[in-house]
């Protein structure tokens, strides 16, 4: 678990900090971290991710596409929103309902999610095409991953209906 999604990209990555100039005058100055791109979750478009607190979890190009991912269809559209990321961001391959549910309940106040409401959410259609199921014997519970061929596509365009894939 990191701090941010910068924090886990740059791990991921393995990146290292960049001289902070390449000025001479510059020689006793630490070293900076590097922006890291990323893409707009709704739209595709390209976004920087920075180290800075402001900009290390961002994941929508501007107000416009992030509204439309909190008006995603169905009720607590944005919650499915945020589990998907979770699993596929998350820095785990396989999850039970239970630890998504813990996540996320920790993140955020709007609401109480339950693992067997996080198990209703991950049986939805829109969701079910994005992940993989594997049933565990002898009382285990269910573990979930985000499947690694949707990985490069916006989420909210993906839950939402509107992109075109050959795997649809």
């Amino acid at each position: 678990m990191y701090c941010s999604l910068y924090c886990s990209l740059f791990v991921k990555n393995n990146l290292q900090p960049i001289p902070f100039s390449e000025s001479k005058y510059h020689k006793n100055h630490p070293t900076k971290f590097p922006n890291i791109s990323g893409q707009c979750e709704n739209c595709g478009e390209s976004i920087t991710l920075a180290y800075e607190f402001s900009e290390s979890n961002k994941a929508f190009c501007s107000k416009v596409c992030h509204q439309k991912a909190r008006k995603l269809n169905g009720r607590r559209g944005f919650v499915r929103y945020q589990l998907v990321k979770l699993m596929r961001d998350g820095g785990r391959e396989w999850w039970t309902s239970r630890e998504l549910a813990q996540v996320l309940d920790n993140k955020q106040m709007i609401h109480t999610l339950s693992a067997g409401s996080v198990a209703q959410h991950l049986r939805r259609p829109e969701i079910k095409i994005m992940i993989d199921r594997a049933a565990r014997k002898g009382g285990s519970p269910t573990q979930y991953r985000f499947k690694a061929e949707y990985a490069r596509y916006p989420l909210v365009a993906l839950i939402r209906g509107d992109f075109k894939d050959s795997h649809r």
